[in-house]
């Protein structure tokens, strides 16, 4: 059932596996190239005033997913500046609970709103 894995080459995981992403200049009409993101953004980046893209998810890689959020802004020479996180959150019994699903939004004086789903474990 999952012999397909087995023609999937090392360069082809390392390239397309893992979070992703690709811009549209044009509304949707055309794409730039497969990028890679540091986090997942399953509601996509949040467009900050200066027109850049900051990316608020959970780090991400194809062979770990973490449970933190973390923020980080994409500069103008495709790389990601680290800018915070969310510390970890815990339910009313101490453990911590597994943070999903964020979504961001700007808030009119300036301020990120970013929702969560929690789960405990």
């Amino acid at each position: 059932c999952l012999s397909y894995l087995d023609s999937v080459s090392d360069e082809d995981e390392e390239k397309y596996l893992g979070a992703s992403y690709r811009i549209s200049c044009d509304f949707g009409v055309t794409f730039g190239e497969i990028r890679k993101c540091p986090v997942t953004i399953p509601h996509g980046p949040l467009e900050m005033p200066d027109g850049s893209l900051m990316f608020i998810g959970r780090p991400y890689n194809h062979r770990e997913v973490k449970d933190c959020i973390k923020a980080y802004k994409l500069l103008d020479n495709g790389e990601f500046e680290f800018v915070g996180e969310i510390e970890d959150i815990y339910n009313s019994k101490g453990e911590k609970a597994t943070s999903c699903e964020p979504h961001s939004i700007l808030l009119n004086d300036g301020k990120i709103l970013t929702v969560l789903i929690l789960k405990s474990k």
